[in-house]
């Protein structure tokens, strides 16, 4: 394992960033069943098993000789659906090339004290997730991705960006739904619709802003 280490100051915190070469296992990657089950409670979603087409359940990253640069990040200001506090610190995970390239690269991961949520990406875009527990529990997918053009107070248009997420219970059961709107700029999630069922914890409230 190779580790390189450097301290950064940014506006969202301070980031410390280690390279290293992965030594995750290999292995074929695998669909998520297009049927997912009914929400337990709450209220009826409406075709839920339609929305998790096509999203593989293991990232094509995940595999040995990926390198990947770890990025320590901290926030005074958490994102509006963080409730655990008043100071938000998590993990990004990107290939190489932050500062040498337009932009920074697509993350592969960000890794929470209890959870990590893993990035499916399709050239070189973000089209789903799957967020993991400490002790390997699938905890919520992203199986959608949705963009349009939302108009602002001003008269002027910016892009919007929604996700739906699905979140399991232990068995693996669907226990929560929604549709959620995430701040294209920030990242930030910032409101839910069409929501069914009842969410045992908050996975989203931060995603990959637009580059």
């Amino acid at each position: 394992m190779r580790i390189l280490g450097r301290l950064a100051v940014v506006g969202i915190g301070f980031l410390w960033a280690c390279e290293e070469q992965s030594n995750a296992p290999s292995g074929a990657s695998t669909r998520l069943s297009a049927d997912v089950p009914k929400p337990k409670g709450g209220k009826k979603c409406d075709s839920p098993s339609e929305q998790s087409k096509g999203v593989p359940e293991a990232p094509e990253w995940l595999k040995d000789g990926t390198t990947i640069v770890r990025y320590s990040v901290s926030m005074g200001a958490p994102p509006p659906f963080y409730k655990k506090g008043s100071k938000l610190e998590y993990v990004i995970g990107e290939a190489p090339g932050r500062g040498s390239i337009f932009g920074r690269p697509t993350p592969f991961f960000y890794e929470f004290p209890t959870f990590r949520t893993e990035f499916i990406i399709r050239k070189g875009d973000v089209v789903g997730a799957r967020t993991i527990s400490k002790d390997g529990q699938l905890k919520a997918k992203v199986s959608d991705i949705n963009f349009s053009a939302k108009k602002l107070p001003n008269g002027y248009y910016a892009q919007a960006m929604e996700i739906r997420e699905h979140h399991y219970d232990a068995a693996g059961t669907v226990i929560f739904e929604a549709w959620s709107e995430i701040n294209a700029s920030t990242g930030f999630k910032v409101s839910e619709r069409d929501a069914c069922g009842e969410k045992a914890d908050e996975y989203y409230f931060v995603w990959p802003a637009l580059r």
